[in-house]
């Protein structure tokens, strides 16, 4: 029993010892980890204009004479009116090929009156312009302004009338505003 005893006990400390005395290196492979980044965007603006609209008005005159030498003014127009819009880097690509729906709309100068007569009136109704299609430049000939600008009787059979009538004439104007279509 006391051989059975110290055998048992020898075993006993070669197991305790083995668990105790192992060699241990990081040889093994390596776990794989994985992370999913999302991506993220920065805001929009969308307050910025899809383009800018120029009105040249150079080549539009209006012009009262007396070519009947009656001393009552007469009026003429003549030429015409370009209208350009020009998109903005970044507008859609509709508007920077087609442009954008145009209209415009006539006014005048309150109370622009000569001896209690307006010298113009105009039609504020909105027009459109190029036939209500998308353009990116239009021009309105004189023809069609004509049809909406209507000039007052004056009659002038003095100079000092002549001179009152100009200097007034200077004091007003006829606006034309163009705008988008809504």
């Amino acid at each position: 029993m006391k051989k059975l005893a110290a055998l048992i006990a020898l075993a006993l400390c070669v197991t305790i010892g083995g668990v105790y005395a192992t060699w241990n290196y990081a040889q093994g492979s390596v776990a794989s980890q994985s992370k999913y980044i999302t991506a993220t965007i920065t805001d929009k603006v969308v307050d910025a204009a899809s383009g800018t609209i120029a009105i040249d008005a150079s080549e539009f005159k209006i012009t009262i004479d007396d070519s009947n030498n009656d001393h009552v003014a007469e009026v003429t127009y003549s030429g015409s009116i370009k209208v350009t819009f020009t998109p903005t880097p970044g507008a859609d690509a509709d508007i920077v090929n087609n442009g954008i729906k145009l209209q415009y709309a006539l006014s005048v100068t309150a109370d622009w009156k000569f001896e209690g007569t307006a010298f113009f009136t105009v039609n504020t109704t909105t027009q459109q312009l190029n036939g209500g299609n998308a353009t990116k430049e239009v021009v309105i000939q004189a023809t069609e302004l004509e049809s909406l600008i209507y000039f007052g009787s004056f009659s002038l059979p003095t100079v000092e009338k002549y001179n009152s009538f100009q200097q007034l004439l200077k004091t007003g104007s006829i606006g034309i505003t163009v705008s988008e279509v809504e």
